[in-house]
């Protein structure tokens, strides 16, 4: 079954602190990711300004993050007064992809000045912000010049603009559009944060949760739409508020009221996995078996398995297939994003990812160094004659 009839399928099932902590309370819950989407009374505006102002860097990246995906129109000069004196890149990235999102010019030169003092760490989230601009976006080519963009940050600009700078420069990859996908690129912190806040508990209970996210062309979500398949109200209360804080892949284009499946395995080493992979720096993933010379690996080890189960009602209907996905793997070996790449059916499409992302695998070294990974990754379901 293609990628476009498995997301039909899957859709049919949808139902309709202080400004400034303290170091002992560096891992207390703040709760600002169960705001998405609800940040429109004054309470909730006061605890996003206060996060802004907050000692901990995971707690300023995830009120920008609300702010952005709840659109608090309210807060904007909070955020453009924080970037300036920002420097952490992660925090400053959800403030620029927020800013830019805005498009207005003197918000891009705000941006386009904590690049320039941030440097490479924040120039993927720049590009990626900018470039959604459609035609606007050949205008900040110059900007991004003088900045020296490395080849990495130029492909997500050009993967998202195409034809904004016809002049030369690096040529676009042909980005692979997730139509089906585990939920990722949080703030560090920040699922592990919701989870914990709102109650719910991630035990590996053989569940997946998630959603239907509409996207707009600025990667924003639209509307959410949750998939209810028995958690409890403080489990969909979390994801529901991980579904609205989700924003497209850095260098994925959308499409004016695209729609993707996004799925949150009830794994904990997957939660683990997430945080592990927001504190990573943007970098390309290497893929086993590259024909660079200078770039060649092995494929991994496997140290964790985690066995998928074949869905009662698939063996009744005799319905099997082979699934095939792509697993970023962290530096560490764990799992922390699954996509669909061709799907069988629904419910052992389900099952391949939920399964494939409790995997673990040993680090993958290159020049003695740790280094990410992606990997393409098949789960055969065969029943026995």
């Amino acid at each position: 079954m293609g990628r476009s009839r498995t997301t039909l399928v899957l859709l049919g099932t949808l139902l309709g602190a202080g400004s400034r902590a303290p170091a002992a309370d560096k891992d207390a819950p703040h709760g600002l990711g169960l705001l998405a989407g609800r940040a429109a009374d004054a309470a909730a505006l006061q605890k996003l300004r206060s996060g802004l102002g907050d000692g901990r860097s995971e707690v300023r990246a995830a009120a920008v993050r609300v702010i952005n995906v709840s659109g608090v129109g309210a807060l904007v000069p909070a955020v453009r007064d924080a970037l300036a004196t920002e420097g952490d890149p992660v925090a400053a990235s959800e403030m620029i992809r927020f800013l830019t999102a805005l498009n207005r010019p003197e918000l891009d030169a705000v941006a386009i000045g904590a690049a320039r003092r941030l440097g490479a760490p924040v120039h993927q989230a720049l590009a990626d912000g900018l470039a959604r601009r459609g035609d606007a976006a050949a205008s900040h080519v110059p900007a991004l010049r003088e900045l020296r963009l490395d080849a990495e940050a130029w492909g997500v600009f050009h993967a998202l603009a195409p034809g904004a700078d016809p002049s030369g420069g690096p040529a676009a990859p042909a980005p692979v559009v997730p139509g089906v996908r585990t939920a990722g690129g949080f703030p560090p912190g920040f699922v592990r944060d919701v989870v914990r806040s709102s109650g719910c508990e991630f035990k590996g209970l053989d569940r997946i949760h998630g959603g239907e996210v509409t996207y707009g062309t600025d990667g924003r979500p639209r509307n959410v739409g949750l998939i209810q398949r028995g958690a409890s109200e403080p489990c969909v209360n979390a994801v529901r508020a991980l579904l609205v804080s989700t924003l497209a892949p850095v260098g994925i284009p959308t499409k004016a009221e695209q729609k993707s499946l996004v799925l949150v395995p009830d794994q904990p080493e997957f939660v683990a996995c997430l945080d592990e992979a927001a504190r990573m720096p943007p970098a390309r993933a290497l893929r086993p078996g590259s024909e660079d010379p200078k770039v060649r690996i092995e494929e991994p080890k496997k140290t964790r398995d985690l066995k998928p189960h074949y869905p009662e009602a698939a063996q009744t209907m005799r319905t099997q297939g082979v699934v095939i996905l792509d697993a970023a793997i962290a530096p560490s070996g764990c799992v922390h994003q699954v996509s669909l790449l061709r799907g069988a059916d629904t419910s052992l499409d389900l099952e391949a990812i939920r399964a494939v992302s409790g995997w673990g695998y040993a680090p993958t070294l290159l020049d003695g160094r740790a280094v990410p990974i992606t990997m393409t990754v098949t789960v055969n379901f065969r029943l026995a004659r």
